[in-house]
């Protein structure tokens, strides 16, 4: 343990040097004391284990393997700078995509991937901290060092969960109607990162391991909505567990103010709102299906057409009457359902297929979403020339006991590329639906893991209202979507988080 605390010392010693600061001597005798006491016990070959595994939330498909490729040499390249190959191993960098077929598929939900935390570090003695980072979140090793000085944690005698901790304000939908006062918990900005250290990870992997997991209520046995607050909540047990510590130097964004350790890279925009040719192709390459039904004609659809529906070029209403004032469009076979719609979206998925004009994104959204349509392209425009694939909010049914099914909720909008339409319609069930009102999100999601196509997660796609997440998460995420205007004036929601984008695209059609 003091080797390990010596190198890390020599790490902060490098980063002085590096960057020109003029050290004093009471900075440098400990360092130098450290260099020695090495030298001295140390053979010139003999190497140590890093005392950290770092764990990344990939994801499937070209674009999403590049981010996270980025996340993990900007980790090896940094050790390599700072730690001499003699004194550490770099530490080692796993992608969850890249684990096994069946924890990579529901790693999201975080409880799958304990069992890879504890096999690294039952084979590596010396590895104290796990630290799952998203795809995009970047990590600054000399401020690790330092926070590791400063604050002196024991992790290997210490259950600690660390993280930039949120909390509800108010009960909300997307955590069980839950909210701080009652639960207690404070849960991670996942995109921020969380670092676990080993006597948590071995605690809990004893609990879901030997414990009846399955008559454990705080286990997400069934719905996956949030993986951050139910892995936190699971974590805590009501007091009796462990709380999350926040850390102001685990960032939202880099901060000239803070020595942050984690922060994020802002890489889910590949074109600028400023290119408005390119821009205006991706949306004449975008079909956008509204789903709605005659009782919201007047209500609801006013919205959209006051607001993001005249900036789309290629935008149908659909509705189980055809209204010619709206205009809606009624797919033959389609009925209204109170619930679930099953029957009206995969009309719409077979729609798509049979457009003349052969457009390569599906957006399928509620007649109660509202959104942006300037950053819809440019999020589209990151997963041109993809394999097939379905984007959004992801959710899951049954994912963090390692069996059930993943999906895209759809409230924040689904957007399917051609390829991924074509691969659900060509199942032997052609993806028909059990009945009307099936929940179509769900429903989709199961047809999806039978065909192979891949779903991919949008943190800036909400399937909820903004009140129902916390302001400082909203606050750098860029939203895409949001849904619902159950007591909210959703034309104030659109003046306030996407007007100000869409204002600087041209509208490319004259409302009727």
């Amino acid at each position: 343990l003091e080797f390990r605390r010596c190198a890390l010392k020599l790490i902060l010693l490098d980063s002085l040097l590096q960057e020109k600061v003029l050290a004093t001597p009471l900075m440098l005798v400990p360092l130098l004391v450290c260099a020695a006491s090495m030298l001295a016990v140390q053979p010139v070959s003999a190497t140590n284990q890093a005392p950290i595994l770092f764990i990344i939330q990939s994801q499937p498909g070209n674009f999403h393997h590049k981010i996270a490729l980025a996340t993990k040499t900007s980790i090896l390249s940094q050790w390599t700078k700072y730690v001499p190959a003699h004194v550490m191993d770099p530490p080692k960098v796993i992608l969850s995509s890249e684990v096994e077929a069946n924890i990579a598929y529901s790693s999201w939900t975080i409880f799958p991937l304990l069992e890879v935390m504890k096999i690294q570090l039952e084979a590596q003695q010396a590895m104290e901290w796990v630290c799952l980072l998203n795809e995009n979140t970047d990590i600054d090793l000399k401020n690790l060092n330092e926070a590791v000085e400063k604050y002196q944690f024991k992790p290997t005698e210490e259950p600690l969960l660390l993280g930039r901790g949120l909390k509800d304000s108010q009960p909300t939908i997307v955590h069980h109607f839950d909210d701080f006062d009652s639960s207690g918990v404070i849960y991670p900005d996942l995109e921020s990162g969380i670092f676990l250290s080993r006597k948590l990870v071995l605690d809990l992997w004893d609990k879901v391991d030997h414990d009846d997991i399955s008559s454990n209520k705080l286990f997400p046995k069934d719905f996956n909505i949030d993986p951050s607050y139910e892995f936190a909540k699971f974590v805590y047990d009501h007091g009796n567990g462990v709380a999350l510590k926040h850390m102001d130097e685990i960032c939202a964004k880099k901060s000239s103010s803070i020595k942050c350790i984690t922060f994020l890279r802002k890489e889910y925009s590949c074109v600028r709102i400023s290119q408005k040719e390119k821009m205006n192709a991706i949306l004449e390459d975008t079909f956008v299906a509204v789903k709605t039904c005659s009782q919201f004609h007047k209500s609801r659809l006013s919205v959209v057409k006051s607001s993001w529906g005249p900036l789309l070029p290629r935008v149908e209403y659909f509705s189980e009457v055809a209204d010619p004032e709206v205009p809606t469009t009624h797919l033959q076979y389609t009925i209204n359902t109170q619930s679930g719609h099953c029957n009206k979206t995969l009309a719409i998925l077979q729609h798509f297929l049979q457009l003349d004009s052969k457009p390569s994104f599906l957006v399928l959204v509620d007649d109660d979403t509202v959104l942006s349509v300037a950053r819809l392209a440019q999020l589209l425009s990151c997963y041109e020339g993809e394999g097939s694939f379905i984007l959004g909010q992801r959710y899951g049914y049954m994912v963090a006991t390692g069996r059930g099914y993943s999906y895209i909720t759809g409230g924040g909008g689904i957007v399917f590329n051609r390829a991924a339409v074509e691969q659900l319609l060509s199942l032997p069930s052609g993806c028909s639906c059990t009945t009307p009102d099936t929940p179509d999100d769900m429903h989709i999601g199961r047809c999806a893991k039978q065909a192979g196509v891949p779903l991919l997660h949008s943190g800036r796609m909400f399937q909820a209202r903004p009140p129902d997440y916390p302001a400082s998460l909203l606050s750098y995420r860029r939203p895409v979507s949001f849904h619902k205007h159950w007591e909210i004036d959703p034309l104030q929601v659109y003046q306030e988080y996407f007007q100000a984008s869409d204002d600087q695209l041209a509208p490319v059609k004259e409302e009727l």
